[in-house]
């Protein structure tokens, strides 16, 4: 078994490696382990070094940086329309709700324009997800759009008659 040193003072490449160290989530139990020192020297080095604590830090914010940017990228692509949802709901708030109307007579007209429109915009999005390679098409995305597409129609249909 290794002897841990009792004293330590970390170059500058140590620090640039605890900087990447802690941008890819390692805990400081774990650098620590990684240069070979007990966890305690390693406090004891953050408090003599602010540069440690700084590395910390500093890797941390770069890497959920680089994480935001690429689930950024993906979502305004247009190729991953599932990353587009989830950063539209987890950045920008969006939920999805569902409102249920009882249907009268007078607003049945306005309920089958709904219905059309909602149709055609289905419609639409199904043409543009079709026109995606298949490679870039997640399959659970792909069966759920066409074994809804025949569902909706069928509503629509009901909804009319």
């Amino acid at each position: 078994m290794p002897k841990i040193p009792k004293k330590w003072k970390p170059t500058d490449k140590d620090i640039q490696q605890i900087e990447a160290l802690a941008g890819y989530g390692l805990p400081k139990e774990t650098i620590a382990d990684f240069f070979g020192v007990s966890v305690s020297l390693f406090d004891m080095a953050m408090k003599k070094n602010p540069a440690i604590n700084r590395a910390m830090v500093n890797g941390v914010a770069k890497a959920k940086a680089r994480v935001t940017q690429t689930a950024y990228e993906m979502a305004i692509s247009k190729k991953f329309p599932a990353m587009t949802m989830f950063y539209l709901k987890t950045r920008l708030r969006w939920t999805e709700r569902t409102v249920i109307e009882h249907q009268t007579p007078q607003n049945n007209e306005q309920a089958q324009s709904q219905m059309t429109q909602a149709v055609q915009d289905f419609k639409m999005l199904l043409e543009d997800f079709k026109r995606l390679p298949a490679s870039q098409q997640p399959e659970p995305i792909r069966g759920l759009l066409t074994e809804t597409e025949p569902q909706i129609e069928a509503l629509k249909a009901e909804i009319i008659s």
